[in-house]
C-alpha cells in the first residue's frame, strides 16, 4: 500500500512535516495557595469560623476558597476535620442540654474584708424542651419530623359513589340546573 492509498493519511498532509507545539504558558496572577493553608484552615474551622470568614482572613475571594477545596484534597480534608470536631462538640452539648445535667458552682466571699471563703453549690440544669425536640427531629426524623405525611385512602363506598356519578354524567351530558 502506498502513502496515497492509505485512508488514514490525507493527501493534503503528505508533504507537510509535523510541527510540535509548546504548551501555552499559564497566564494570570500566581496562586496564593501554599502547603501551610490546610493547617491554618483546620485551626480556623476548629474556632468555629465559616468559609466566608476564613477566605477573608486568608485574603482571597470566597469563590477562590471553594476552588481550593476542589483542587486540593488535603485542604478540603483539613477543613472537614476541623469542622467535624467542632460539630461533634456542639452535638454533645446540645444532647447534654436536652437531657439536663448536674454541675458545681463555686462562689468566693470576703469575710471581715480579709479572708476569702469559697462555697461550692451543687446545682441541676433541667432538660430543655426545645433542645429535646431539635435532637429528636434530627436523630429520629421518621418519628419526630415536623412535616407530616398523610395518605388519603378512598374506601369502597366512596369509589362506588364516584363510579355512579361518572356513569350518570356519561348518560346525561347536559349540565344540571336549579330550575
Amino acid at each position: 500500500m502506498t502513502l496515497l492509498e492509505n485512508p488514514r493519511r490525507s493527501p493534503y498532509t503528505l508533504g507537510m512535516a509535523k510541527v510540535k507545539t509548546k504548551a501555552p504558558k499559564k497566564t494570570g496572577r500566581p496562586t496564593k495557595y501554599n502547603k501551610g493553608w490546610p493547617l491554618a484552615a483546620e485551626y480556623m474551622s476548629r474556632k468555629g469560623m465559616v468559609d466566608k470568614e476564613m477566605a477573608a482572613k486568608i485574603g482571597v475571594a470566597e469563590s477562590t476558597f471553594h476552588l481550593w477545596k476542589q483542587k486540593h484534597p488535603e485542604f478540603a480534608e483539613a477543613l472537614n476535620k476541623g469542622k467535624n470536631e467542632i460539630d461533634d462538640k456542639v452535638e454533645s452539648a446540645l444532647f447534654q442540654r436536652a437531657l439536663g445535667y448536674d454541675y458545681e458552682e463555686s462562689v468566693e466571699n470576703l469575710v471581715n474584708g480579709k479572708m476569702m471563703v469559697t462555697t461550692i453549690y451543687h446545682k441541676h440544669m433541667p432538660g430543655n424542651t426545645t433542645a429535646c425536640i431539635y435532637t429528636l427531629n434530627n436523630r429520629r426524623p421518621e418519628i419526630w419530623r415536623q412535616k407530616q405525611q398523610i395518605e388519603h385512602v378512598v374506601d369502597g363506598q366512596l369509589a362506588q359513589i364516584n363510579d355512579g356519578l361518572a356513569e350518570y354524567f356519561a348518560r346525561n351530558p347536559e349540565p344540571i340546573t336549579d330550575e
